[in-house]
């Protein structure tokens, strides 16, 4: 008798175990996925949008538009931040995923909380002036 109560236990336990597992399964995937595809985006502006690619800087009223081969973004005054040295020039994004994303604004909630370090020289060399 003391036999199959524990048998029953175990069985009880491994059940619980396995449909705990299978939630957290299901959840980690998803968070995995998410993650993978935010480093992916991640990894595709720091690539593409070197500070050293950047052929020209327009500045508008309240943004910056930084010009490149292909593409021309538009970024607010605050993400060019100035650092005094070459070696310190760098793209930085501080953003994590949160439940609520989802993947087709991904790029632009990335860009939004991504930081374009370079040099006052190099700032002011690619700085085009406004035709008046």
């Amino acid at each position: 008798m003391g036999t199959l109560i524990f048998l029953l236990v175990i069985a009880i336990i491994v059940i619980i175990y396995l449909l705990v597992k299978q939630k957290f399964a299901k959840d980690f995937q998803i968070q995995k996925s998410k993650r993978y595809r935010e480093k992916r985006v991640m990894d595709f502006i720091h690539n593409a949008y070197k500070i050293e690619k950047i052929e020209a800087i327009h500045q508008k009223r309240d943004h910056l538009e930084l010009i490149y081969n292909r593409k021309t973004l538009d970024v607010k005054k605050e993400q060019v931040i100035f650092v005094d040295e070459a070696d310190q020039e760098n793209v930085e994004s501080k953003f994590k995923l949160t439940e609520d994303d989802n993947k087709e604004d991904m790029f632009d909630n990335i860009l939004e909380n991504t930081h374009f370090y370079m040099t006052k020289e190099r700032f002011d060399h690619l700085m085009i002036q406004s035709k008046k």
